[in-house]
């Protein structure tokens, strides 16, 4: 009886085994097929994904391709895709418009014709989130690179928290103060939000409300985690270093498609050669 259930287990272990490198042989078979065929897309995707964020990011952030034939991108509006803010000058009335290309000046909306292209401060290439005149002739400019007080007349600008007369322009698309919005509170407070330190306000003598407890232990919504976790911004032990995390698994994933693709040329090339040596000295 022992030697029976041996013998019938030996069988279904074989059976096991046999169905195990079938289902193998199918995998290996068209994961070579699929992944042979589906190249192209994978390192397009891939390739466009890195240069969604830094330091790929600054090479196309202000580039532009034509219009493709046949596509919505076909516009005669001269405008389309292009404006990014616009105010009013009500003491010299004129209208300031800020456009990816850079900042204009026009005396109306009604003619084509631009007074002059004006020297901004460092504006980040994820958008400019301030934008409020403060007097005859300086505004207050914000965005990701930073906080300045912009003399539009004189083309100059300087640091607004730090006071720097030189300001420094950013390569990165953001400096230590990542302005997101300004708020002047009954003119007494001026109420800074930025991105990664949250809502403060820029006078010593005045402190901006505490967020109540019940919001400090809410939970992320599961798009808002997927979002984080899909553009690395998860991994933040990492500091400045998260920022490369897209970059770094991009080049991988490149390197071992590349390489797959190499191996699988590789593996037919040696079939063939082993059916052509065994056809010669049969």
């Amino acid at each position: 009886m022992v030697i029976q259930k041996k013998i019938k287990r030996n069988k279904s272990n074989n059976r096991s085994l046999k169905d195990v490198r079938k289902r193998f042989a199918w995998y290996y078979k068209y994961h070579d097929k699929w992944g042979y065929w589906l190249l192209i897309p994978f390192i397009i995707i891939t390739i466009s994904g890195t240069f969604l964020r830094p330091p790929f990011l600054l090479f196309v952030a202000n580039s532009s391709i034509a219009p493709i034939p046949g596509t919505n991108m076909e516009s005669e509006n001269k405008w389309k895709d292009l404006l990014r803010a616009i105010r009013y000058d009500k003491y010299n009335n004129s209208w300031l418009i800020y456009t990816s290309d850079g900042m204009y000046e026009f005396k109306d909306l009604w003619t084509s014709e631009r007074i002059s292209r004006l020297n901004t401060p460092p504006i980040s290439v994820m958008g400019l989130n301030v934008m409020e005149q403060i007097n005859e002739d300086e505004w207050i400019i914000g965005s990701f690179s930073g906080l300045y007080i912009w003399n539009k007349t004189f083309e100059t600008y300087y640091d607004a928290l730090n006071n720097n007369i030189e300001a420094q322009s950013y390569g990165l698309p953001f400096s230590n103060n990542q302005v997101s919005g300004l708020v002047f509170y009954n003119n007494e407070q001026t109420i800074l939000f930025d991105y990664n330190n949250g809502a403060s306000t820029i006078e010593s003598k005045n402190g901006f409300i505490k967020m109540p407890d019940k919001y400090k232990t809410r939970p992320m919504s599961l798009w808002n985690l997927s979002l984080e976790i899909h553009t690395g911004r998860i991994v933040t032990f990492l500091g400045i270093m998260t920022l490369l995390i897209p970059c770094i698994l991009g080049i991988t994933i490149i390197i071992i498609l590349i390489s797959g693709w190499k191996i699988s040329k590789l593996k037919c090339f040696i079939r063939s050669a082993t059916s052509y040596i065994k056809k010669v000295y049969k």
